[in-house]
C-alpha cells in the first residue's frame, strides 16, 4: 500500500524523478503536468476517487501507483511524439490490467 503524498494527489515528484533518474529541477514543471494527466487518466479509467481507494484499501495500493508511474515514464520518454498510437501495446495492456481490479463495479 502507498500513502497519499502531500505535494501531489497520488504520486510525488520525488518518486517520479527517482524512477526516471532525474537529479535536477529542469523538468519539474513538465513532470508535474504529465503526472497530473496520468493520475487523472487512471482515476477516470477506474471511475473512482483517491479517497474511495483509501477507504476500501486503507491507502493507495502500490500497484495502482505503479501503473501511474508506468504511464508517466512512457509519456516522459516519448514526450515529443506521444499519442495513444505511440504507446507500446504491451505497456498499454499492463497499465489497463493493473487498473482493472480497481474499476468501480457500478461502472461495469
Amino acid at each position: 500500500m502507498y500513502p497519499i503524498k502531500k505535494d501531489l494527489q497520488i504520486v510525488s515528484l520525488d518518486d517520479v524523478k527517482k524512477r526516471l533518474r532525474i537529479d535536477d529541477e529542469s523538468y519539474d514543471d513538465e513532470l508535474l503536468q504529465i503526472v497530473a494527466e496520468a493520475e487523472q487518466e487512471a482515476l477516470q479509467f477506474i471511475d473512482r476517487t483517491p479517497e474511495s481507494l483509501v477507504e476500501e484499501y486503507g491507502s493507495i495500493p502500490a500497484d495502482f501507483v505503479g501503473a501511474i508511474l508506468i504511464r508517466v515514464s512512457t509519456r516522459f520518454e516519448n514526450r515529443g511524439e506521444f499519442t495513444q498510437k505511440t504507446l507500446n501495446p504491451i505497456v498499454a495492456n499492463t497499465w489497463e490490467n493493473i487498473l482493472m481490479k480497481y474499476v468501480n463495479p457500478q461502472s461495469l
